[in-house]
């Protein structure tokens, strides 16, 4: 009788946390700023970060964040207790091809304008894990991953069994093959779950890998849910995006013990930090998840995510696209600031 309570109980908090997150607010969709560029409630956000007192490295731009993901790295030696990610929507190539960017051209939207860019980027940032939004299939399987692999990852891609015009995109996510091996990978509406776990190398022999002795703990994995929610900015919207987000959460806490294990999670949420789905994430463990924003640690203030934007074209400028993590497990130690200030300049002309 008492499990068969205990579990209606779950069920009604899950509900309540379902329905909150679910909150449609029109006023607050990541557009009113206050004078310094961040959201009225950011230095609140802010002051309640589970690690505020914690210092924080910003870099400014690939080489920076480079240079110093590469010097932590190997501080950290064999233990691989470190890990950095990049999240990225890269915009579809065949939803490209249907708008139009006046401000930059269409031979400039083209993909054979974009791909070299793009792996130059990556090639720029090189980190341990890349989170990809809006990845055409037929792109995934010609060009991506095989110039990805060549860079030294393994990938998974979000795909569903039966494809449609409406949806010619998903989400892919890749790993340093060097560094990590795949526990397990599931795919769901608008998200993509991969496990991993980093590989022990043998100090003596570089880059030659090992099987954990006696006196070697096992690494624990960690999980990576990269999302693309749904982008109608209505009350079914919202509505949409807290399934997807829910959905997402409670497939990777069904995977071996899951909610001991930490997560990231990020990608192109397609709502502002001042959503009810962001008030949900920093209030609940949804399916047992504390989560924390890195963009709302106190030293992230003059960051382009805070105080300005993270998808720019005229007149339209959001902060949509976001990275969580869990706070009990991981520290937040290093934040990237993608573009340098002499690199964003024109984005504030648009």
């Amino acid at each position: 009788m008492r499990k068969e309570e205990d579990k209606d109980g779950n069920r009604s908090q899950l509900e309540n946390v379902l329905q909150q997150a679910a909150t449609w607010e029109p006023e607050k969709a990541g557009r009113r700023r206050m004078d310094d560029g961040t959201l009225p409630n950011w230095y609140e956000w802010s002051r309640r970060h589970p690690q505020k007192d914690a210092h924080v490295l910003i870099c400014q731009g690939r080489n920076e964040w480079r240079q110093e993901t590469q010097i932590r790295q190997s501080r950290s030696g064999n233990k691989r207790r470190r890990v950095s990610v990049v999240s990225w929507n890269i915009l579809s190539d065949t939803w490209a091809q249907q708008a139009t960017y006046h401000h930059i051209g269409q031979e400039g939207v083209a993909w054979e304008t974009r791909f070299p860019l793009l792996l130059q980027w990556l090639e720029g940032f090189r980190p341990d894990v890349i989170a990809l939004q809006e990845v055409d299939y037929c792109k995934y399987e010609q060009d991506i991953l095989p110039e990805v692999e060549k860079m030294g990852y393994n990938g998974s891609l979000q795909k569903p069994k039966k494809q449609s015009s409406q949806q010619p995109c998903g989400a892919a996510t890749f790993w340093d093959k060097q560094q990590f091996h795949l526990l397990d990978s599931e795919a769901s509406s608008r998200c993509l779950c991969v496990v991993l776990r980093p590989i022990l190398t043998n100090s003596k022999e570089t880059g030659k890998n090992s099987v954990p002795t006696e006196q070697q703990s096992i690494p624990s994995p960690f999980t990576v849910v990269n999302v693309h929610l749904e982008s109608s900015q209505s009350l079914s919207g919202c509505e949409r995006r807290a399934r997807q987000l829910n959905s997402a959460l409670w497939r990777a806490s069904r995977k071996m013990d899951a909610t001991q294990i930490p997560m990231i999670l990020c990608g192109d949420f397609n709502t502002g930090a001042d959503s009810c789905l962001f008030h949900t994430l920093r209030h609940e463990s949804w399916h047992g998840y504390p989560l924390a924003s890195v963009d709302e640690h106190p030293e992230t203030a003059k960051t382009l995510p805070v105080n300005r934007v993270t998808y720019a074209q005229p007149q339209h400028h959001y902060a949509i696209d976001h990275v969580f993590y869990s706070h009990d497990s991981f520290r937040l130690e290093c934040v990237l600031n993608a573009l340098t200030p002499t690199e964003s300049i024109s984005t504030w002309d648009l």
